[in-house]
Parts: structure tokens; C-alpha cells; sequence
């Protein structure tokens, strides 16, 4: 992942604060890099200034494995993308690894998300914010055989409908339809 500023993930640190005044155990790993070490450090800053260190972890790039590893391990896993015209043509990797994972998930309203989560029941959609976050994640951590049972309707999902042959089939009948209307 990328902790880059465009992102603006200081919304998500601003959510945990509030998470954890809701769920004291509750523990955050953010995971990847800034475009520069500018970007991470401004997290961290933030971070230290709200009393979160104890609880935060920021764990730089990772290979792939690990960073798998460190999602199926967790209570709830959180796909933002902040709302930009940059962002809104963006496939939420994320958001299907953890599903892949039997997770269940946060995110945030953006086109492929949304529909992602009104066609799976994998997790909650909710409007770009720190309470909005927060509010979700409590919902997942504070009802967790809820929160897993949305997270065991993804990996049927994933199969279903994003594995890497499936898209090809779709791709490809597409393809076709558009060249038969052509002729």
C-alpha cells in the first residue's frame, strides 16, 4: 500500500483515535510507504500528538505474504480512497484481498467500493470521514460474529466474480458484443 499524502490517510488516524476511546484494545497497522518519507512521518507526528504510538504500527513495505498475513489476522480491515477525480478511476485491490481473505471490511463511498459492498455483504460503506470510519469499525469490533459473517461472504464473492479468469471470460464477451455491433 501507499501512505502517500493524496490519500489524505490522516482521516484514518483521526478514526482510530476515536475508535479506541470506544474499544481501548482495539490496535491499527498501517502499512506501506509515503511517496516520500515526508508522508509517513506526518502520520507518524500525528500519531505521537493524539497518545496512539502504544497502538499503532507502521510497518513500511512488507513483502506481499506478510501483508496478507497481517490482514486475515485482523477483526476488521479498512479500504479507504479518498474521493478525487484521481482516485475514483482506481480498482480497490485492497478491498478484494481482504475479502479473498474472509475479512470483513470498511470503506468508504467511491463507484467500484460501493458496488462491491451492495453485491458481496462483505462489510460497511460508509461516507468519506473519520467519524463515519470509526463509527463502522466500532460496529464491526463490537458484534463480532456479525462482523464475521460478513466477512465469510467474500471469498464466494471474490471466486465468483474477480478471479483473474472470470474477468477474462467478461472481458472477452465484451469485446466480442462490441465488434458484432459493428458489423
Amino acid at each position: 500500500g501507499t501512505l502517500s499524502a493524496v490519500r489524505r490517510l490522516e482521516d484514518v488516524i483521526y478514526a482510530f483515535a476515536r475508535v479506541r476511546a470506544r474499544c481501548p484494545h482495539a490496535t491499527l497497522y498501517m502499512v506501506g510507504e509515503g511517496d516520500s518519507p515526508a508522508d509517513r512521518r506526518a502520520l507518524e507526528r500525528l500519531v505521537e500528538e493524539l497518545g496512539l504510538t502504544f497502538a499503532v504500527t507502521f510497518t513500511g513495505f512488507v513483502p506481499m505474504e506478510e501483508a496478507w498475513r497481517l490482514a486475515a489476522g485482523s477483526a476488521v480491515c479498512l479500504s479507504p480512497f479518498y474521493p478525487s477525480r484521481i482516485l475514483s478511476s482506481t480498482s480497490p485491490t485492497k478491498l478484494i484481498e481482504y475479502m479473498a481473505l474472509g475479512r470483513p471490511v470498511d470503506c468508504n463511498d467511491h463507484p467500484e467500493q460501493s458496488a462491491i459492498i451492495a453485491q458481496s455483504h462483505a462489510g460497511l460503506c460508509v461516507p468519506w470521514g473519520a467519524e463515519a470510519f470509526a463509527d463502522a469499525i466500532c460496529r464491526l469490533l463490537q458484534n463480532p460474529a456479525q462482523a464475521e459473517a460478513m466477512g465469510a461472504r467474500g471469498p464466494a464473492w471474490v471466486a465468483e466474480h474477480r478471479r483473474y479468469d472470470v474477468i477474462a471470460r467478461a472481458v472477452h464477451a465484451r469485446y466480442r458484443e462490441l465488434l458484432e455491433d459493428r458489423r
